[in-house]
């Protein structure tokens, strides 16, 4: 049995590489991909399938198949009973499960940093070639005046140190990245052949050599496997999650229908020789960049690799192919076209091709703890879907399955009568799919739609703010319309800042849209529109963003899968109202090059940057390095001290007398929690010095948010006095009532000041706070969002409502967009910054982002 040999930290095991690569094309987000049940035998409903809903599932659910044994669960995850990745020697013999790791590589004793001299050399070689990205020239530059600092140092002391520095120049620091032995994966070429019998006239593209540059992808997987940074975030085997309820959740690549189903197939094809064995499903992902210099635009096509047993927490692309079609003069050419794509195929088969002995054998690789999966690509004409025969033109016809057996029957009905296939079944007879040559390949059950691309650009962009333009030219004209729309620009542009949230001070007019451009605008969309669509229109924006923000979520469950349905369920009911009226791998090498014959420059340059991060987590490993992803501290905070240090002052300074009773009630709760003062001389003094911050940085566990580690998200709060030359006071929720759900157990409120004294040798770290009243018992039926007012003691709004609070009570920021009221804004004279003083009312967005759509209910 051909093994690939597999190991992590120390463990070795079998993996099978099951013969089908699961594509996603042009995802840009760092997101895992979702898994999708195959249609023959549906589950508990898994998006996007959208499945009918049945917290029973039927006897196909992976989880009433042959239960494992209670080795095989662990924390609520019951693991596939057959391929299990079981730990083996190097051999591919099955070991005991408490057999200790063998060290990944002997460390040198004398120098564990080589191939650099020490610590200084390593962290200055990253430092100057992975971070600031400096330029050749200016590296010599700077080595030339270390050398000279070093030189005038020596000739001070009086010493004969000839040392130079840390490298002698740049080619000297090349050489030493070159040689690490971490993450290499080095870049091959291969090259098209020339057909000899072409005529003299044959146009220029048929009579060039084509290069592809790619790497081994066993390499790449095997550099990812042995990553000692992916141990606590990495999955032997598909598994079943239940939560204490018994409820199913999904989450990362292995917890889905799918990878269960693919395990059980392989093994029932394959019997006893794959059991055992570690499933790796190898993800690629392409795209298509254009890098643009003064000499025109060259065209490059990366294809991305990663392994599904990474959890989404830390899933990063690997880059381990690059293509380079350029001839854009022949772009209307049909010939061209089809030689383009046919190429592009054959280029993925040739460059895959040391993957498939794999995907029926299992293979040995040292691993954190993996699996493989099978191989394929999408060739999808455009207006076509990848899953369902449904013509572009009426999607509600009655339609198939996508499947690979329907292009086989329909390739050998209509083969070679390329008008047929491609006008009535969106298939292209000239090309020859990859996916053809690898088994079990089967791209339609594993299309997954780009959420940033097609579905907020897509549908927000191209379609809803489209039809609502189109409502206000029905309803009142182009010339009243244009003017409607100018005034919904003035209220985007009015929005308050929040962090990390894009301000649009021109609103919605952009010369070229973008993905960004989509998610950002549809955060402050519907209160800048809310007074000019209809009640159905606005419903409509707002189950589709509620849908958008439910499938973002890198956690779901049985109950959020009812969520996900409802919202669609809802989108597609009020949009009849309408109807009735890449980057890193490629721009930044691109940059870093000489711009003439460039690729292989960028090659160099990525394999660079590998070696460097992956020696760093080596040496982070070996506890010579922190890691790179380090957990941020609970609290960190930015200290003023142009503040009166005592709490009386402190008041009288800052325009709020009240400070000081507000505190002392404050510490007193602290103090003596549930009971209330006999009267104000029972309220404890604060006789400690006062220190003032402008901003708090607050750390939030934020699950659907994988930017972070374990889902951590660092948000600062701002409140300042000058904050690019105007005052910023920032808006939180505020914890009332831990019993009630979402914003019925919560408060907004705006920060007047943040400060902390000490008492008893305990420091209390503070927040004064003026009170928002919910306005209504529920949210606003046209928007779907609570609604809030500033809170006053008296009627003429001299006296607001204050209240000094521990910061621990402080849940989130939160984002308040004016309620902007029938009446046009003004064009001129009121900013951004002046909103949250001069308006009465405020829409509570749960679109700031992702963390506020999930606890603002």
């Amino acid at each position: 049995m051909a093994i690939i040999h597999c190991s992590f930290p120390g463990c070795i095991r079998t993996f099978k590489q099951p013969g089908h690569l699961t594509l996603h094309m042009n995802l840009t987000h760092a997101q895992g991909p979702v898994a999708y049940p195959s249609p023959e035998a549906p589950l508990s409903p898994t998006f996007p399938e959208f499945l009918p809903i049945s917290h029973s599932p039927p006897a196909q659910d992976p989880a009433s198949t042959q239960s494992p044994s209670p080795h095989f669960q662990d924390q609520g995850k019951t693991y596939h009973p057959y391929l299990t990745g079981d730990i083996c020697d190097e051999n591919g013999s099955k070991i005991p499960s408490h057999t200790a790791p063998s060290p990944i590589q002997p460390i040198e004793a004398s120098n564990p940093w080589a191939p650099f001299d020490g610590e200084a050399e390593f962290r200055l070689a990253d430092h100057l070639f992975r971070k600031v990205e400096m330029s050749q020239k200016d590296v010599n530059e700077l080595l030339d005046i270390w050398s000279l600092f070093q030189r005038q140092r020596a000739q001070r002391s009086g010493s004969d140190d000839n040392e130079l520095g840390p490298f002698s120049e740049y080619c000297d620091m090349y050489g030493s990245i070159d040689d690490i032995h971490e993450g290499g994966a080095p870049w091959k070429c291969f090259q098209t052949s020339l057909d000899d019998t072409l005529p003299i006239d044959a146009p220029e593209w048929r009579k060039t050599s084509y290069q592809v540059w790619y790497r081994d992808p066993n390499t790449v997987i095997s550099n990812i496997l042995a990553n000692p940074e992916l141990s606590k975030d990495f999955d032997p085997a598909p598994y079943i999650h239940r939560d204490k309820h018994g409820t199913r959740r999904w989450c990362d690549f292995m917890s889905g229908n799918f990878a269960w189903r693919h395990a059980t197939q392989i093994y029932n094809e394959e019997g006893n020789n794959v059991e055992g064995a570690m499933l790796v499903p190898v993800i690629l992902s392409a795209n298509k960049t254009t890098v643009s210099v003064a000499t025109g635009h060259v065209e490059y096509h990366p294809l991305y690799l990663t392994i599904g047993n990474i959890s989404n927490v830390v899933q990063q692309a690997h880059c381990n192919a690059v293509i380079p079609i350029a001839e854009r003069k022949y772009d209307k050419d049909v010939n061209f076209r089809i030689f383009k794509k046919q190429l592009y195929h054959s280029s993925i088969t040739a460059i895959l091709k040391t993957l498939k002995p794999g995907m029926k054998v299992p293979v040995v690789c040292r691993c954190p703890d993996g699996h493989f999966q099978r191989l394929l690509l999408s060739g999808i004409v455009q207006g076509w879907c990848g899953r369902c025969t449904a013509p572009s033109s009426n999607l509600d016809a009655a339609a198939d399955r996508c499947t690979r057996q329907l292009n086989e029957v329909l390739l050998d009905e209509y083969g070679g009568d390329r008008k047929i296939l491609w006008d009535n079944y969106g298939i292209d007879d000239d090309v020859t799919p990859f996916m053809a040559n690898f088994p079990r390949a089967d791209i339609h059950k594993m299309l997954s739609p780009d959420l940033l691309h097609q579905i907020i650009k897509g549908c927000f962009k191209d379609m809803l703010v489209e039809w609502a333009y189109e409502y206000l030219v029905i309803m009142h004209g182009e010339t009243e319309a244009d003017k409607i729309m100018d005034d919904i620009d003035r209220r985007i542009a009015l929005v308050p800042s929040f962090p990390g949230l894009r301000r649009f001070p021109h609103g919605r007019r952009f010369k070229q849209w973008t993905g960004d451009d989509s998610k950002a605008l549809m955060k402050v969309y519907l209160p800048a529109v809310a007074e000019y669509l209809p009640e159905e229109m606005m419903k409509c924006l707002s189950s589709f963003l509620n849908f958008c923000y439910l499938v973002r979520r890198s956690d779901i469950d049985e109950n959020l899968l009812n969520e996900i349905h409802t919202a669609l369920n809802e989108f597609h009911h009020h949009h009849e109202a309408f109807r009735s009226r890449h980057i890193t791998a490629v721009k930044k090498p691109w940059r870093r090059s000489s711009r003439f014959q460039a690729l292989s420059q960028m090659l160099l340059t990525n394999q660079r940057i590998d070696k460097l991060l992956a020696f760093h987590s080596t040496l982070a490993s070996r506890g010579l390095l922190l890691p790179r992803y380090v957990p941020p501290e609970i609290f960190d905070a930015e200290r003023d001290d142009g503040y009166p240090r005592f709490i009386q002052a402190l008041g009288i300074y800052i325009g709020q007398p009240t400070l000081e009773h507000l505190t002392r009630q404050f510490l007193h709760n602290e103090l003596h929690k549930g009971s209330e003062p006999a009267d104000n001389l029972d309220l404890p003094y604060i006789q400690s010095k006062i220190n003032v911050y402008h901003s708090a940085v607050a750390v939030f566990y934020a699950p659907s948010d994988n930017s972070g580690i374990h889902g951590m998200k660092r948000e600062r709060i701002r409140c300042t006095p000058s904050w690019r030359g105007v005052p910023r006071h920032d808006c939180v929720l505020v914890t009332l009532n831990e019993e009630r759900a979402g914003f019925q157990g919560m408060s907004a409120a705006r920060v007047l000041l943040l400060f902390s004294f000490v008492h008893e040798s305990r420091t209390y770290p503070c927040a004064l706070l003026h009170w928002y009243n919910t306005h209504g018992h529920s949210r606003d039926p046209k928007t779907g969002m609570w609604r809030v007012k500033p809170a006053f003691h008296d009627s003429r709004k001299q006296r607001p409502c204050l209240a000094v609070v521990h910061l621990n009570t402080l849940i989130h920021g939160v984002h308040l967009i004016p309620v902007y009221g029938p009446q046009a804004v003004p064009a001129n004279g009121l900013k951004y910054y002046h909103s949250l003083d001069v308006f009465t009312a405020f829409y509570v967005s749960k679109y700031a982002d992702y963390h506020a759509s999930e606890i603002i209910l």
